[in-house]
């Protein structure tokens, strides 16, 4: 899993190259606007859960999908134990 550090600028990264508000980022994973705030700005930890959601967001075979994810997920990506 990544830092939580990387974790939050993988959140904003991959919202802002989806082109989502907070809100409808939220919604794509089940969440709340409030929560992907507070990831955002580094106020809250992001569930394991919340990051594999995340990370299914990047299994796409674009260009920019897979620089997100060697960047913030490593070559190996994200596994849940």
């Amino acid at each position: 899993m990544p830092s939580d550090k990387s974790a939050f600028r993988l959140v904003r990264t991959l919202r802002r190259c989806l082109d989502l508000t907070q809100a409808k980022f939220a919604a794509k994973l089940g969440g709340t606007y409030p929560t992907v705030n507070r990831w955002e700005i580094g106020r809250a930890h992001i569930s394991r859960l919340a990051m594999k959601q995340t990370a299914d967001l990047l299994a796409g075979p674009g260009k920019e999908s897979q620089r997100l994810r060697r960047e913030h997920l490593g070559q190996e990506g994200f596994r849940v134990h």
